[in-house]
């Protein structure tokens, strides 16, 4: 067995450190794009509301077309 060498075992620490703080910088990348994912979807969600009640509102009023048509 080599005896402890002061010297790697500082490198392995500073390996270690880079190697965490590139996993924080990832994770933080990643809950940035997921944030970013939610507050898009958000808006297609608000998007999509809005064509269901412009779609009903044209089936409402096509359906009372019809049927003044209908009467006349």
């Amino acid at each position: 067995m080599s005896p402890l060498n002061v010297k790697d075992l500082k490198d392995d620490i500073d390996t270690f450190r880079d190697s965490l703080n590139s996993i924080y910088d990832s994770t933080n990348a990643l809950l940035q794009t997921t944030e970013n994912m939610q507050s898009g979807l958000s808006q297609a969600q608000s998007g999509l509301s809005s064509l269901d009640r412009a779609n009903s509102s044209i089936s409402a009023s096509k359906d009372s077309s019809f049927a003044k048509s209908e009467t006349a």
